[in-house]
């Protein structure tokens, strides 16, 4: 079994490249798929719908698409972040709305002991929102919270990145990550698979000292890299 990561799109395409070199069995999409500043907003709204039309048509690969910040601000539009286009914002939702409506959105994905979100998840803000009554039903009970109430998912705090311990999965940022989860059972249960905060080089080497093992930041395709996960092992795929 072979899972590929594939970190915030922004509009690019290479994930199409990265699909056919590897072929894998789950395709899992970090989120942000809108956004960026060089590629125009008619060809980001193109490539979210040829991501969605993959995993309704795809036979071999299990899509699973998440849910990121950069996609929330055009569903909650009093909240804008860098890099909002009013003048595709319109379409956009929709575009999102089509998703959500059809189940092809969710916020997180529990695979193996990896938990993937887009940018990581604090026993302080599942406290707070979810009923977690169990580790086990983590990814359950923040994907129910997705689809019946979007205002939890909300920016938090006055730091400007969303450096707060009780920011959202879709906000939370490396440093709250290490504050967080005083409880350690989450720590201790789950590695977290994370995009959200750009980074240069997909370095699990490095990581494992910098973060401790836990949190595996993969915000890495500006440079092409990936995170590859098969016979219970990670390894960097670069296309």
């Amino acid at each position: 079994m072979k899972l590929v990561a594939i970190g915030d799109i922004h509009g690019r395409t290479v994930w199409k490249d990265i699909l056919e070199k590897e072929k894998p069995d789950i395709a899992v999409f970090m989120g942000d798929y809108f956004d960026s500043f060089d590629i125009s907003g008619e060809a980001q709204i193109e490539n979210f719908n040829n991501i969605v039309q993959f995993k309704e048509d795809s036979k071999n690969t299990k899509v699973m698409m998440l849910y990121g910040n950069h996609e929330h601000h055009y569903m909650r539009s009093f909240e804008i972040y860098s890099g909002y286009q009013q003048e595709n914002a319109l379409n956009i939702n929709r575009a999102l709305n089509h998703a959500r409506q059809l189940g092809h959105l969710q916020v997180a994905y529990l695979f193996d002991d990896l938990l993937f979100t887009h940018a990581g998840v604090s026993t302080e803000w599942l406290i707070k929102h979810a009923k977690y009554t169990s580790l086990d039903t983590v990814a359950e009970e923040i994907n129910e919270l997705f689809r019946v109430d979007l205002s939890v998912f909300d920016f938090v705090g006055f730091s400007q990145t969303g450096d707060n311990v009780e920011s959202s999965p879709l906000w939370i940022r490396h440093n709250s990550l290490l504050r967080s989860n005083k409880d350690k059972e989450i720590k201790q249960k789950y590695r977290q698979v994370i995009g959200h905060t750009p980074t240069e080089d997909l370095n699990l080497g490095t990581y494992e000292k910098y973060l401790g093992g836990r949190y595996i930041p993969i915000d890495t395709l500006n440079t092409g890299q990936y995170l590859v996960y098969e016979d219970k092992e990670l390894s960097a795929g670069k296309i």
